[in-house]
């Protein structure tokens, strides 16, 4: 089964157990799986189909969500673009756009797409289902579909686009899944869906059951006050706000089991200011779209290397090179390169990647022993 499957197993197991929590809106797995058939049938009375690429304009991270897993049932790639839409609409070609707010330049620079106005009555039950007939079955056979595109700076430090295939998206969800703690059961994303290692958490903890809360750093408080947290997800954006929102009140996240830390290298500083105000319990994550987690651990077993990252994940072929592109040996800082092992990728280009061919962040970067990965700001 896909992921989205698995994920809506849990409507057959626990159907009332909370699945989203956002702005007010809580939809327990049941309701999350209804909402998903009533928004693919609705999307495919509009005629989109396989094969089809949709740009993504939904601010709302549960009706995001929602519009995601049943674009990914029906075989079309999605792409979330309210946060980069003129970098989107210059660089992927669109044949439609759905946005839940006034209408994108869409005619303007790509006349061939369609907008399409997304409202409430999509997300309503308008199918009966039976849960065993819709959502079990046998693993996709053709998985190196595009189903995703998202956006990372090249080597040049420009933005560029990447597919990802359906092979490598389910494959980043169950690394996701293993190295997860397996005990915490709510979740709250500073992030979102906006980034890709906010959509790859969201979508790793309902494959696992748990439920899931969208809230912004200043918003903690009075969700908190609701709902015991117990798995606490910021990207490097959220970590300075978060850190000095639980220094001035230590109460602020008593249910916290583990905090994780994910974007670029953190200095000792950071982890240290984290582990003692956040959760002792502090993973971090270095992460790339176009290849998943490239390195993630506890930091306590960081031994307070200056911007240590993590461990190298065995899912991404990593490798540290000189000016000349010469593999460096261990404790010899370079530039960083990696790539995913598995799966087909389109670094902004119409065809799929070569198997040789390297992602380079423009991130220093050395190996150290134990396949510790140490990036450089």
């Amino acid at each position: 089964m896909n992921w989205v499957n698995v994920a809506f197993f849990q409507a057959s197991v626990a159907p009332e157990k909370l699945a989203l929590i956002s702005h007010g809106s809580i939809i327990p797995y049941a309701r999350l799986l209804q909402g998903v058939l009533s928004a693919q049938q609705r999307l495919s009375a509009i005629g989109l189909a396989e094969g089809h690429t949709v740009g993504l304009n939904v601010t709302h991270p549960i009706d995001h969500l929602v519009l995601v897993c049943a674009l990914y049932r029906m075989r079309v790639a999605s792409a979330s673009i309210h946060r980069a839409l003129d970098l989107y609409l210059d660089r992927v070609p669109f044949d439609a756009v759905l946005s839940d707010s006034v209408a994108p330049a869409v005619n303007a620079k790509q006349p061939a797409a369609r907008f399409i106005l997304v409202d409430p009555s999509w997300f309503r039950d308008q199918v009966t289902f039976n849960v065993a007939q819709r959502i079990m079955g046998r693993r996709d056979p053709n998985p190196d579909w595009v189903c995703r595109v998202g956006c990372y700076a090249d080597a040049e430090g420009q933005p560029a686009v990447v597919r990802t295939t359906s092979r490598t998206l389910e494959g980043q969800v169950q690394s996701y899944c293993l190295s997860s703690p397996p005990d915490w059961e709510r979740m709250i994303t500073a992030a979102g869906l906006d980034t890709s290692a906010g959509f790859l958490q969201v979508l790793s903890a309902l494959w696992m059951g748990r439920t899931v809360c969208f809230v912004d750093v200043p918003a903690i408080r009075g969700v908190t006050a609701s709902y015991k947290h117990h798995y606490l997800f910021a990207t490097s954006e959220e970590v300075e706000p978060l850190l000095k929102l639980q220094e001035a009140n230590f109460m602020q996240l008593p249910s916290l089991r583990t905090a994780c830390f994910e974007g670029l290298g953190y200095g000792a500083q950071t982890i240290a200011r984290g582990l003692t105000t956040v959760s002792s319990n502090l993973m971090v994550r270095y992460s790339h779209p176009a290849a998943g987690i490239v390195a993630y651990g506890d930091a306590g077993r960081f031994h307070r290397t200056e911007g240590a990252v993590g461990y190298v994940a065995p899912w991404a072929e990593v490798q540290v090179v000189d000016e000349a592109g010469e593999t460096l040996g261990l404790e010899k800082e370079g530039h960083l390169r990696f790539r995913p092992r598995a799966g087909a990728l389109d670094v902004g280009k119409e065809r799929p990647s070569e198997p040789g061919e390297w992602i380079m962040p423009r991130q220093r970067a050395k190996l150290m022993p134990g396949n510790l990965l140490v990036v450089r700001r």
